[in-house]
């Protein structure tokens, strides 16, 4: 946090550059008009020229006139852009809110928008100075650092017991708040009555009035009665029992590697004291850290809360978890489904409602777009000591001051040492190159009370030595190993995990993580490659990692090496360590060092007992990130689920037959598939026509034959296989592309609702009754659990708008005396499909095959898209296993109606199955190899070149490598000459 020193030194800074922002001003508005009076008069003509005039003074020799004429007129013009300008600045500005884009003055504008900034900042922090000076003496006791860090139970209550601190952000409105932060606009009032005795900073006056709020102004959210645990939206977690795992260091599971320290093993709860049996402190260094931390006193409102995942740990463990699971998909073998939990974790449910892809993306593209200005001025990257993040405004704090000429954009100065983001001079990916990351070692610290990242550079810090004991100390360093080892700021790095997590690098499976079990080994690999690094900057005559990656030269230096070590180092390995970093950079760690005050050459010395906040220089309060061990326990069970490509027999999909066997030497004949040489009814050559596709068709009903009768002898049976009731006579929901409610129009809803009930019922309807809790915690997402009084009041509207059925029945009943949600007699496109889809198999394994293909074809005509191809990014975060299983059972109908199309000759018809089965699951190579089958089987050679040319495309999108099967089946069809398929069936596509 900054000084009291430095305050009144910043303060008159921003007044400084406000009176000159002012001054500027003045001249630009008042001074040019003026001047153009003076010296030009008056811009308007004191009488209308005549036409023989204008055309004599045209045709006539110019003696300067005419020129001067044309520089006074464009100079007006010039000035009424820029009067515009600032009047539409300064109206925004007064009203708080954003103001709209002037066309072809961008300019114009952003200088007006700057000075008027410039101008309202110098006021307010000359209020706030003069506000400091009165009661400096009041709350000089306040800002003392406290000499005893508070009991970890006594922050956890302090937590509990305060409220969320809102900044308000431009644009906003307090029923907008109220809606973002509690899920019901409607508790405005709550959040106005909370907030109104709050203090403002920099001088923002209290809030009086709930319709006028101003950017930059602090609001209380309410807390509801805190909850110890979060159910998950299906079923309980977390009451198994937790077994022994790597999360605890090596100490902790008896394991004393020769050349280690043994601290003691881990007790019940953490010890604040040391073990007995720690190695000797290093010695005291004369040298100062570069940054210190101590425990923060929490004195401020704004009170951070401990997280288990940053922002960017958990976009990269969705991604890394996504990508799993997409390849098991592809190895899914027909009719199996790929291994997930029987419900959603605590574990996944925490990191899919923290994640934040899209600011992690900016905040890559950010700092590339500063890399790639930096390499083409031929300059070195300025070093970060650090980042903040809080929503997508980014601010870097510098640790040396840059030249001049160096390029920042897309930051700008913001004085003292600090640029921030200018979002529209952020480069598109695809402009930014191939060049390196350029700060591939930063890693979230922890979260300040206003929800912002805090970020540091290990590269430029160095070494941060944490304090406390062993258990603390795992929990900090594994939620510091799991954003390193998914971290898009980096495209490679090696990070050494010391003394705990052992299994997490085969796991994770990122190539990133190596456990070592000693410092020693640990020592001797950070040795070897500062050597290394040395090696390629001696050759390119450059003394830092970073000005390689800034030229794009000696690439041996780009990728670091980042030490994470539970196992305190003693004297010689603590000094060694401090000999290889900083140095020349490329190097980072981590590490737990033996007691509280020991005197280190740390870049930063941290608490790491749990509830304990810290203080940096420039930054608020921050509680540091930590994975405990029950997060962790489930993060290992769903990444070895993800991990494991073996699929499992689903007996609902018994009946999809097993892939061709391409080996025979006529591909055409398929007799060793038994499920299909049932199939006398598809032997005709006509190619029938697809059912349709439309967005507004609903499942027709199946012909009446003695098939359908076998299938529905028994009332059990039918109510089981009959689609739903037309879409629209009642409510029908659809996921299966875009989501929506046919049969009701979202318009009806107030705005702010829509898209919150229509989720609301989705999960009513695919849900498996589920209770009030359930219900609360699922739709409440990343912004926290309903509270009882708002899903009462949208379980309520959600009622009134679907309305009762022809019976007189609500759709959504009440409650009554059980807390059980449903939704009755409303048709889903997904259950239709299940149904239409286990049904068509079924008639198929039993000879059916004219009615089994007619099923399957009408299941198939219900997919518009993906699976909820139009969710938010934190919207449907508890419909993730049943999006696999919708995908899978996609594929699976492909898969059967190519298998159909080809015994019976129709290829056109084949290939149209496939690729919009491949527009589902553009991974899926069980449809290439049978589009592949297609495409040979009718003798287009060409056809087989884009449908392989399509999978390469994809491969190469996905990152993924052709399966052995695939690569196979293509190598044999493309050299092996086309035959003629002999059959009396057409063979054009």
């Amino acid at each position: 946090m900054t000084s009291t020193s430095q305050r009144p030194a910043r303060s008159a800074g921003i007044i400084l550059r406000g009176a000159l922002a002012l001054l500027l001003l003045g001249t630009l508005l008042i001074g040019i008009p003026l001047a153009l009076l003076l010296l030009a008069g008056s811009p308007v003509p004191d009488h209308v020229p005549t036409v023989d005039g204008v055309a004599s003074g045209l045709t006539s020799r110019d003696d300067g006139s005419l020129f001067i004429g044309a520089v006074e007129i464009i100079t007006w013009l010039a000035w009424g852009a820029f009067a515009l300008s600032c009047l539409t600045e300064l109206a925004a500005f007064l009203r708080g809110r954003q103001a709209p884009s002037l066309p072809a003055l961008n300019g114009t504008q952003r200088l007006a928008a700057y000075l008027i900034a410039s101008i309202a900042m110098a006021f307010t922090a000359a209020s706030a100075q003069a506000a400091t000076a009165a009661t400096s003496p009041a709350h000089a006791a306040e800002r003392a650092p406290s000499t005893e860090a508070p009991a970890p139970q006594a922050a956890d209550q302090k937590n509990h017991d305060l409220p969320t601190i809102h900044v308000v952000r431009p644009g906003e409105s307090l029923w907008g708040i109220a809606e973002e932060e509690l899920g019901d606009g409607d508790r405005y009032k709550e959040v106005f009555n909370a907030s109104r005795d709050i203090k403002q900073p920099r001088g923002i006056p209290k809030l009086t009035n709930p319709r006028l709020i101003h950017p930059g102004e602090r609001l209380a959210i309410p807390r509801d009665e805190p909850v110890k645990k979060k159910p998950a939206p299906h079923g309980e977690h977390g009451q198994k029992k937790t077994k022994s795992s790597g999360h605890q260091s090596t100490t902790d599971r008896g394991e004393h590697p020769a050349d280690t320290p043994t601290p003691h093993a881990s007790p019940p709860a953490p010890t604040p004291n040391p073990p007995t049996d720690a190695p000797t402190p290093p010695a005291a260094a004369p040298a100062s850290p570069e940054v210190k931390a101590v425990p923060a006193e929490q004195t401020d409102s704004t009170v951070p809360a401990a997280m288990l995942y940053s922002g960017l740990a958990a976009s990269g463990l969705v991604g890394l978890l996504a990508m799993k699971r997409l390849i098991q998909q592809r190895r899914r073998k027909p009719g199996q489904r790929i291994r997930m939990p029987e419900a959603m974790s605590d574990s996944e449910w925490t990191i899919r409602t923290s994640e934040t892809p899209d600011v992690a993306e900016l905040l890559d593209r950010s700092l590339r777009t500063l890399g790639k200005h930096v390499c083409e001025a031929g300059g070195a990257l300025p070093r970060i000591r650090g980042i903040k993040l809080h929503d997508r405004d980014i601010e870097l704090f510098l640790s040396d001051d840059i030249p001049a000429a160096l390029p920042t954009s897309p930051f700008q100065s913001a004085g003292e040492g600090t640029l921030v983001l200018d979002p529209e001079q952020v480069l598109p990916a695809d402009e930014l190159g191939e060049g390196p990351a350029p700060y591939p070692t930063l890693v979230t610290l922890g979260s300040a009370g206003d929800r912002s990242a805090v970020l540091v550079d290990l590269e430029v810090v160095g070494t941060i030595g944490l304090v406390g004991s062993p258990e603390d100390t795992v929990e900090v360093l594994t939620a510091a190993a799991v954003e390193l080892a998914t971290s898009r700021l980096a495209d490679h790095l090696d990070i050494l995990v010391v003394g705990f997590v052992p299994e997490l690098p085969a796991v994770l499976s990122s190539g990133r993580l190596k456990y070592m079990s000693t410092v020693a080994d640990a020592l001797a690999h950070l040795e070897n490659h500062a050597r290394d690094v040395a090696e390629s900057l001696a050759d390119a005559e450059l003394s830092q990692a970073r000005h390689a990656r800034a030229t794009a030269v000696a690439e041996g230096a780009w990728n670091p090496v980042v030490l994470l070590s539970v196992v305190a180092f003693d004297n010689d390995q603590f000094a060694a360590l401090q000999a290889l970093i900083p140095g020349q950079g490329a190097l980072g760690a981590m590490v737990r060092v033996p007691g509280e005050g020991t005197a280190t050459t740390a870049g930063l010395v941290l608490p790491a007992a749990s509830g304990e906040l810290v203080n940096l220089p420039g930054v608020a309060p921050i509680a540091l990130h930590r994975v405990t061990s029950p997060s962790y326990e489930e993060l290992l069970d769903d990444f070895t689920a993800a991990s494991d490509v073996e699929s499992i027999p689903d007996p609902r999909w018994r009946d999809v037959p097993p892939e061709p066997d391409d080996h025979s030497e006529h591909p055409e004949t398929h007799a060793s598939r038994p499920a299909l040489v049932l199939l006398p009814a598809l032997q005709s050559s006509k190619e029938p026509a697809l059912p349709q596709n439309s967005a507004t068709s609903t499942p027709a009903e199946p012909a009446k034959t003695p098939e359908t009768s076998e299938l529905t002898e028994s009332s059990q049976e039918n109510e089981a296989t009959e689609p739903s009731q037309d879409a629209t006579a009642t409510p029908y929901i659809r996921v299966l592309g875009r989501i929506e409610v046919q049969g009701r129009d979202v318009n009806d809803l107030e705005p702010g609702k829509r898209g919150l009930l229509v989720e609301l019922a989705v999960f009513l309807r695919l849900g498996e009754n589920p209770s009030g809790e359930q219900l609360s915690r699922a739709l409440g997402g990343a912004r926290g659990a309903w509270s009882a009084s708002t899903r009462v009041s949208n379980v309520s509207r959600l009622r009134a708008w679907l309305g009762k059925d022809s019976d007189g029945n609500n759709y959504v009943p009440t409650q009554r005396n059980r807390q059980i949600y449903s939704i009755e007699n409303i048709g889903c496109d997904w259950t239709d499909f299940e149904n239409l889809a286990t049904r068509g198999l079924r008639a198929l394994a039993k000879g059916n095959a004219e009615v089994g293909e007619h099923d399957l074809q009408r299941a198939f005509a219900l997919v518009k898209g993906r699976p909820f191809a139009s969710a938010g990014p934190d919207r449907y975060v508890w419909a993730e296993h049943i999006k696999q299983e919708m995908i899978a059972g996609i594929v699976d109908v492909a898969h059967v109606l190519a298998l159909i199309n080809l015994d019976a000759g129709r290829y056109a018809a084949a290939r149209t199955v496939v690729t919009k089965g491949l527009d589902i699951e553009p991974g899926s190579e069980l449809l290439y190899r049978d589009w592949f089958r297609a495409e040979h089987q009718a003798g287009n050679r060409q056809g087989l070149n884009d449908a392989a040319e399509r999978l390469l495309r994809s491969l190469h999108d996905l990152g993924l490598e052709m399966e052995p099967e695939t690569a196979e089946l293509l190598d044999r069809y493309l050299n092996n000459p086309f035959q003629e398929r002999k059959s009396s069936r057409p063979t054009s596509l």
